[in-house]
């Protein structure tokens, strides 16, 4: 069963998939380019090869990493055609590479069928078996239990279906013979989501700590809220205090009020706003829970070839440019110098001669900082005839239509085209970034 499990433990948490994509992924990516890798090499000999693999052959790579994925969470060969055209341009394409998996992993469908089938029988999943039943191989690592009410459905067909259907190896499981009547089974809402159970809810009984900050309008302080285990430490810092709670959607929302754009937020008797308002060390949460490596990601894109480097000829600054100032000052401004006082630290840490211990609570801290690749405020320029028209006159009365107060709509703008775009950017940077995001979380 754990093998299994970890086997599709795709996604649910990036630290194990990267881990999983160099056993699986290049693995099977290896077989595909017919270059055999000897396993039985050191760990670092292997791990060198299947990189080597991965950077020759790109295109195989990609294509073997979904073909992985997708049958990992019981995609169909017709699903795997319609979602990745462009690596499975034709049904028999997609056929021919779940083929190839399913002989490196030949119980992997099999256990899929007893997944759903004693889903459906039982009626949920996970769990602990109690006496006087055995232990069952279906219990849950952390005694989560959900119940799934449509996993399979079923539809009449007449006899010489079901017994062509039986000398299928790939339809054999669909029918069902109930009271002397044959059926077919079609998977329900239920079907696949059942095969993400295990994967996405170990994922969340591994997540030790989850912190949101906010700005308490009383106290003029940082408050992070943190959820995780008893062991978790909390702490007390100038303006910036840790407290214990059952992080909710009034916890997300109190994080990210902007201030008098949106309204603040009740919480426990008081009122909270965003919490980059007071918070000068960004990264300090991540750190006092104990990280060893922080992905950071930054809205503040990097100084582009062009931007004019003299000040002659400016105009007098518009009140949405100056607005903007503002509020990079308070959103974006902060996170940059933390992330400098962090690579200052661990130069420090780095220069200690050998053999001297640390510092007490100082340890090394691997840093990736992710930025987009093109200005926010730019992208957000072309959405300005979009906005309610009280807003549109506010806008362009304060200078927010011109090419300097760009920057200021980026704050206003949620809009779900601009938003979209949003995130197709954050994915195309983070793919173009890839190497270095995998070099920091694939570590073990």
């Amino acid at each position: 069963m754990r093998r299994y499990i970890l086997l599709v433990l795709v996604l649910a948490v990036l630290g194990g998939w990267l881990a999983l994509r160099v056993s699986w992924g290049t693995t099977f990516t290896e077989g595909v380019v017919g270059q055999p890798v000897d396993l039985s090499k050191p760990d670092g000999e292997v791990a060198a090869a299947l990189k080597a693999i991965k950077h020759a052959y790109p295109k195989e790579y990609d294509t073997s990493k979904r073909t992985v994925h997708a049958n990992n969470f019981g995609m169909t060969v017709f699903g795997m055609q319609e979602k990745f055209p462009e690596f499975f341009p034709t049904i028999k394409a997609a056929q021919e590479f779940q083929q190839y998996y399913y002989a490196l992993a030949p119980d992997l469908p099999k256990w899929h069928r007893a997944l759903r089938r004693h889903a459906r029988e039982a009626g949920y999943l996970g769990g602990q078996t109690l006496p006087p039943a055995p232990s069952s191989s279906w219990d849950h690592e952390y005694n989560y239990r959900h119940w799934f009410w449509d996993v399979l459905t079923y539809r009449p067909i007449n006899e010489f279906t079901a017994r062509k259907w039986m000398k299928d190896p790939t339809r054999a499981w669909r029918v069902v013979n109930l009271h002397g009547r044959w059926f077919k089974a079609d998977l329900g809402n239920d079907g696949n989501r059942v095969i993400a159970f295990y994967a996405q809810s170990i994922a969340a009984g591994r997540l030790k700590a989850l912190a949101l900050s906010a700005t308490s309008y009383a106290t003029g302080e940082t408050v992070t809220f943190v959820h995780g285990t008893p062991d978790v430490p909390i702490w007390q810092r100038a303006q910036r205090s840790a407290i214990r709670a059952q992080i909710s959607i009034t916890h997300v929302l109190a994080s990210c009020a902007i201030p008098i754009s949106f309204p603040a937020v009740r919480l426990d008797g008081g009122f909270y706003g965003d919490g980059s308002v007071r918070q000068t060390a960004p990264l300090s949460p991540a750190i006092h829970l104990g990280a060893r490596r922080v992905l950071a990601i930054g809205m503040r894109a990097a100084t582009l070839p062009g931007v004019p480097s003299t000040l002659e000829g400016q105009d007098y600054p518009t009140p949405a440019q100056v607005t903007a100032l503002l509020l990079h000052s308070v959103f974006l401004d902060a996170l940059d110098a933390d992330v400098e006082r962090l690579q200052r630290v661990n130069r420090l840490l780095e220069a200690l001669p050998p053999g001297i211990s640390l510092p007490e609570d100082m340890r090394l801290i691997k840093l990736f900082r992710i930025r987009p690749s093109r200005d926010l405020g730019a992208m957000a320029r072309g959405y300005v005839p979009r906005l309610p028209m009280l807003m549109d006159l506010i806008v362009k009365s304060i200078g927010g239509r011109e090419e300097r107060g760009a920057d200021f709509l980026s704050y206003l703008l949620f809009e779900p085209e601009y938003t979209g775009l949003l995130m197709e950017l954050g994915h195309e940077d983070a793919m173009a970034q890839w190497g270095e995001m995998e070099g920091l979380l694939g570590e073990a």
